[in-house]
Parts: structure tokens; sequence; C-alpha cells
């Protein structure tokens, strides 16, 4: 992982919480300006690491960081030296009254420096004077750590010795989690791995990146292996949800259908922050994808290696480039529960 870049962390205090404070000079002449007088670099964590950002239990990015120890140097000009000496006086307290939202934004320290005496400048017929702000400064910064995507499948192979050999075999192993994309949308099935434990489902998470298209039809079914019988059919999946959760009498077979991948996200509930991953659709631009959370009121059991639920897409793949992660939120019961 490359080191961050001081240029950044140099222009972000500048262009984004220093030069609002700047006043305008009177016109002819030279524009206020806010300089980086001195600066040394300090490292934040082992490779300028600081943290991770998950999304639903799942690291989207590395939160990297380093801090600029510094001097920013504001440079006023005005036709009087009492003009000039109030637009100083007005900038240094207006950073020092701006310190708790400064704080928040990245400042660790914030004083006031030296500031030299009003300058006449016979060239311009103007006066000059100059205010030094000392400052520590923790600049932010996220990285996908080069990754591409999630892991969801892996391969699983037996008998490596004798790969390919006949006694040979592949199989593709894959949890609560599945990905849809334009090359594949292989349904999302999860059930009791056998064994004495019932499996317990608490909630559906969604990222995606739709890339502007709305997907097709999603369908989620609470079902059992080999019962006969149609399952209940139903319009909203609060509906869903609420018939086959916990309870007295819940529904074993049940089944709804949202028209599209996109009206399937906004049944989830509202998005939350998008974060970068990738570059699926090849466009050069880091893909933004948008992440949705369901928790359900009630939790879902599935009691025995025949049940299962399952999420399923009307078509083998997307029609365009766009990708939707889902992942289900499962424990195992212990015997009994």
């Amino acid at each position: 992982m490359p080191p961050l870049p001081l240029d950044d962390a140099i222009n972000e205090v500048l262009n984004v919480h220093l030069s609002p404070f700047l006043p305008v000079a009177p016109g002819g002449l030279p524009n206020n300006t806010v300089q980086i007088f001195e600066a040394k670099r300090r490292g934040v964590g082992l490779g300028d690491r600081r943290g991770s950002d998950t999304r639903f239990g799942v690291t989207v990015s590395a939160l990297r960081g380093i801090q600029l120890d510094g001097v920013a140097r504001f440079e006023l000009w005005d036709t009087t030296p009492d003009a000039v000496n109030t637009s100083i006086d007005a900038v240094q307290a207006n950073v020092l009254g701006a310190a708790a939202s400064l704080r928040s934004m990245g400042f660790l320290r914030l004083a006031l420096g030296d500031s030299a005496p009003a300058e006449h400048v016979s060239a311009l017929n103007a006066w000059r004077r100059t205010a030094e702000l000392p400052f520590l400064y923790e600049y932010r910064a996220r990285d996908s750590d080069d990754a591409d995507s999630f892991i969801v499948r892996i391969p699983n192979r037996t008998d490596l010795e004798e790969r390919d050999g006949p006694n040979s075999s592949l199989e593709i192993l894959s949890g609560a989690m599945q990905r849809w994309d334009n090359e594949r949308a292989p349904s999302l099935i999860l059930r009791p791995n056998g064994g004495p434990r019932a499996l317990r489902l608490s909630g559906l998470d969604a990222m995606a990146f739709l890339n502007g298209i709305p997907g097709g039809a999603v369908t989620l079914e609470r079902g059992v292996s080999g019962a006969t019988g149609a399952p209940v059919l139903h319009a909203t999946l609060d509906s869903f949800l609420s018939a086959i959760a916990d309870g007295s009498n819940p529904q074993l077979q049940a089944i709804v259908t949202l028209p599209s991948t996109a009206a399937f996200l906004a049944a989830l509930g509202p998005a939350g922050a998008p974060f970068e991953l990738g570059d699926w659709d090849t466009n050069l631009i880091r893909d933004l994808y948008v992440p949705h959370s369901r928790r359900f009121d009630t939790p879902v059991t599935l009691r025995s290696g025949r049940d299962f639920l399952a999420i399923r897409h009307d078509a083998p793949a997307f029609a365009a480039p766009a990708v939707l992660y889902l992942r289900l939120q499962a424990d195992h019961l212990r015997a009994g529960r």
C-alpha cells in the first residue's frame, strides 16, 4: 500500500479549511492568501493505517491517515494600516472561534503564532500584514486495499496431490453471502447444515452497484424440501417476513416476488452511506456501492435440513454491468433452543 501523498493533506488544509477565512482584498490590491510556511509529516499507525471501515460486518475499506505538523501564514492587504490590522484581528478571531468545528475536521492542535507589524508597500501604495497559525492536522483517507470485490465463493479441491486425476473433485463453497452480476446471478439458498442445530436468521443485507439499471424481479421463498402444496403468496416483503417469523404458527411455505432489483432494495429500507469498491464496468472510475439493511423484527428459524430460505433472481445474470451482494444474517442455535 503506497504512502499517502503529503500534497493531498496540504491541499485540504489550505483550500478546504483555511481559505474560507480570507476576506476579499480591496479592488486593485493583490489577493489575500494563506500558505503553508513550514510542514512536517507524521505517520498514523503502521502503513498510515488507522482502522477499518465496515458495512454489515464486512470490511469495505482501510481507514488511513497522516498528520501534518506545520505553520500556515495568512497574508492580507488593505489601503491603510488600521484596515489591515482590523482584517488580521478578524481572521484570527474567526479561526479561534471555529476551533471546535475545525477540531472535528481533523485539527488536533491550533494556536495563534507570530504576527508581524503592518508593512507599507510603496509600489502599490498599500499596506500588508502577515499572521502565522501553528497547527497539527490529521488528514484522513479511505483505501479499498486494492480489493475489487468481496470473497463470496471459495473453490475447494479434494485430492490436491492428484490434481485433475480420477479421484479429484472441485466444489464451490458459499455461505450466507452471494454475488449477482452481469455474468451470473446464482440463488442464495440457506439451510441448516444438518445435525441437531437449527439456523436462526435475523436480517438481510444488500450492497448494490446497479449502475443505473433496475434489474429483474427478485423472489424470496421460505420452504421445506419435498413438502406438498403450494407456498402462500405474499404481496409485500413486510407481509412475507411477518408470516414466516418465529411464533406460534409460522408459515413454513411462503413466497414473495418484488418486480425489480431496485424495488427489492427499496423494500429493505433506506440506503446507507455509499462506499467505493473495484471497477466492474471498467470505466477507470471506482464503483460506488450503496448498502441497504433489513433487521427482522422477529427472527426466522430453519429447524431441519429440509427447511430453507432462498433469494432468487428471475434471470441468469444482469442485463448490463452491475453487481449486487446479498447476505443473510444467520447463526446456529444449540440443541433444545
